[in-house]
């Protein structure tokens, strides 16, 4: 699901809507969290 996968770039989250229009450049940090759930 989309929905429980947030972008970081240089420790910012990245809204959807920004992300093909986000440039990167060397030594940027990129990261991808995906949300689960449990119990």
């Amino acid at each position: 699901d989309p929905r429980t996968v947030v972008v970081e770039h240089n420790r910012r989250i990245v809204r959807r809507p920004a992300l093909g229009e986000t440039p990167v450049a060397a030594g940027d940090a990129i990261e991808l969290v995906h949300f689960v759930g449990g119990g």
